[in-house]
């Protein structure tokens, strides 16, 4: 592990002095300036931090623990700079995940059981706010009252894990709401950013935080798997900011971000940033928004909100290393396979995914026992699709795209 992460530390020093090596020949070119201060910055950083990682790995072999913590702390921090160039570091930010993600596990190994699910303070809600004030009218106001109402509703299918993987992190439950303002709590919301699930992640945060999202897959859209990341990932903005408003203002625009705009307003209060206009309008509005959503929450009916939450989905759930066709497996439990892909919203292929050890397929309730009989009779679990790659050009519909290839636009819909 020691030579792995050595190696992502060089690998990434090479990336960064060719790359800064690049933005340093147009500034010379259009300035004079014969200076790269960023690139020597970078690389003491990494230096440092690459000395902070070696000495907690000598101490955790040692099997001191709590000096390790230390140490990797320390390594994580180093990196976590905001003395570098913005843009820079913005480049690099692909690499810099890597290396969190490294030290983060390693971060994961060496505290204790105490300190990683010790309760959080609750996050400030300011009801005198007349920000909060505002949005606590709108949103008890149609037309955005019935979609406040429905998000609600549908709250209740997930309400209880939710809660459970926020207690587990020791994060404060109001969070339980946050989806509220994310994806009114719809799976399927899809942002104008291309933000994904109940929590709205975008691919590359998604793949630093565990999510698989590819061909096959997309957990954002899985409810646990993404709100278990959404719990690391508060957690961590958390520990970075120290105070749970610039933690929810990192989530909606990135810790960057937020770092970038703490650096140039020279504040460390999210009221400040907001007096200064320093941040985003949408990022302004979404700290005030939660705080609103949540007093609703408390008293809903002070405010007109009546509802009756959804009942949670019942199923039972299959692990299987092996590709399983979704037609078949709806045929096995006995159902349809639009009831199945309801209960795997995950699912994006017309089968589970590929390189998937133990995943967990989920079918309806009671169905477990004639599934497991029905699917042992299956001589070929996924027979093989035959498909045709198709540039869509200037002036397609699907139903001339269906007919060309002999096929519906529900099929073609479906595959893709």
């Amino acid at each position: 592990m020691r030579k792995k992460i050595i190696v992502i530390f060089f690998s990434f020093a090479c990336i960064v002095i060719s790359h800064a090596s690049a933005e340093h020949a147009s500034r010379t070119a259009a300035t004079g300036d014969p200076s790269n201060p960023d690139q020597t910055r970078v690389l003491k950083l990494i230096s440092e931090a690459e000395a902070e990682y070696a000495a907690g790995i000598d101490a955790y072999d040692l099997g001191n623990k709590k000096k390790a913590h230390k140490h990797f702390r320390r390594a994580l921090k180093k990196l976590y700079s905001r003395h570098i160039d913005p843009g820079l570091l913005y480049g690099m930010s692909d690499y810099f995940e890597h290396i969190f993600t490294e030290l983060n596990n390693r971060i994961s190994l060496t505290e204790t059981a105490a300190k990683r699910h010790a309760e959080m303070p609750p996050v400030p809600l300011e009801p005198d706010n007349p920000e909060v004030q505002k949005y606590i009218r709108i949103f008890s106001r149609n037309p955005t009252r019935r979609s406040i109402i429905r998000a609600f509703e549908r709250k209740g299918r997930y309400h209880d894990m939710v809660l459970g993987v926020l207690r587990e992190y020791g994060l404060p439950e109001e969070l339980v709401y946050l989806p509220i303002i994310e994806s009114r709590y719809s799976i399927g919301d899809v942002s104008w950013a291309g933000a994904v699930g109940l929590w709205q992640f975008m691919k590359h945060t998604a793949r630093a935080y565990g999510l698989r999202v590819d061909f096959w897959i997309d957990e954002r859209k899985d409810p646990e798997k993404s709100t278990r990341a959404a719990a690391q990932y508060l957690k961590e903005l958390y520990f970075w900011f120290n105070d749970w408003h610039l933690a929810l203002a990192a989530y909606n625009r990135g810790e960057n971000g937020i770092g970038r705009d703490l650096k140039f307003s020279r504040t460390t209060n999210f009221n400040h940033l907001v007096e200064r206009d320093a941040i985003p309008q949408e990022t302004e509005k979404y700290v005030p928004q939660f705080m609103a959503i949540t007093l609703i929450a408390r008293d809903p009916l002070k405010y007109g909100i009546d509802f009756e939450y959804d009942d949670p989905a019942e199923y039972d759930t299959y692990t299987t290393d092996e590709m399983i066709d979704l037609e078949i497996a709806a045929q096995c439990a006995g159902t349809t396979t639009d009831t199945i892909r309801q209960l795997n919203p995950s699912l994006t292929a017309w089968c589970t995914p590929k390189n998937y050890p133990h995943f967990t397929l989920n079918i309806p309730a009671g169905s477990k026992k004639d599934f497991i009989t029905a699917l042992n009779d299956v001589d070929n679990l996924c027979p093989a699709r035959e498909f045709v790659r198709y540039k869509v050009r200037k002036g397609d519909i699907l139903g001339k795209i269906s007919r060309k290839y002999h096929t519906s636009v529900r099929a073609i819909m479906r595959d893709n």
